[in-house]
């Protein structure tokens, strides 16, 4: 790999375990005699309510900075994400796809965000966060 892309679930055992990655990530570009950056850290299973899981994610952009993406890219704990490993399925394929679409050729502002819901909250998140770090380069 040419870089790396994290995801993270705001719990604190979570923050260790990126700590450790992050460790082995410099260790292995220094034996490889390769850089491999850390492209991206985005956190999932965010709940806006839980106070714990905000500090989290402010402790989480303070170790990491910039590699942690705008807070509207984050992953929202939505159990949609059960019901489609359950069904075997994606978020998309059980998303409102006509109100997807719409949304993927739009600006998805904090607005639009907050009449969502299920799937279709889950799938946008999703294409918010790769708009994100392609527009950034990052991918």
């Amino acid at each position: 790999a040419d870089s790396v892309l994290v995801p993270i679930e705001l719990r604190f055992l979570s923050i260790q375990g990126m700590n450790s990655l992050s460790e082995n990530i410099e260790r292995w570009s220094r034996q490889l005699r390769i850089k491999i950056p850390l492209k991206a850290i985005c956190p999932t299973k965010r709940n806006r309510a839980a106070k714990e899981a905000n500090g989290y994610g402010d402790a989480i952009r303070q170790i990491f900075g910039d590699a942690v993406p705008d807070v509207r890219a984050w992953i929202p704990h939505l159990e949609v994400f059960g019901q489609a490993q359950t069904k075997k399925q994606t978020v998309f394929q059980l998303a409102n796809l006509d109100r997807l679409t719409k949304l993927v050729n739009t600006d998805m502002d904090d607005y639009k965000f907050q009449s969502l819901r299920g799937a279709t909250l889950a799938g946008a998140s999703y294409l918010f966060l790769l708009r994100q770090l392609m527009s950034e380069g990052r991918i």
